[in-house]
């Protein structure tokens, strides 16, 4: 069965002009909002933006987010918690992708 391109605006496909023109609605929409929101991002915040960006283009620092929120964050005993983060830490290793002080803090913390 070979499928065939038809035009939105086509009359055999209607539904397909205004589903378009919801796509278009909403790509705008999502254009606007993003540029409102860098517009109003302080200093600190682009940093901060930054830094996450870099954890989570290295695939070290995606494990240890993923790893963090599944395995540490969501247990309530603070002993039980502050053990999964030091096998965390072991686990998956410090990223490269983190600057020295926070390399360095979380080092020490899975002490």
């Amino acid at each position: 069965m070979t499928v065939v391109d038809t035009p939105p605006s086509s009359p055999q496909h209607p539904h397909l002009a205004g589903e378009a023109a919801l796509i278009d609605r909403a790509v705008a929409l999502a254009a606007e909002l993003l540029d409102q929101s860098l517009a109003d991002t302080t200093p600190a915040e682009r940093r901060r933006l930054q830094r996450l960006g870099a954890l989570l283009d290295d695939p070290a620092g995606r494990a240890l987010i993923q790893h963090m929120t599944d395995d540490v964050l969501r247990i309530a005993q603070p002993r039980r918690a502050a053990r999964r983060f030091r096998d965390v830490v072991a686990t998956t290793g410090i990223p490269r992708s983190l600057g020295r002080i926070d390399r360095t803090l979380l080092r020490v913390g899975a002490k």
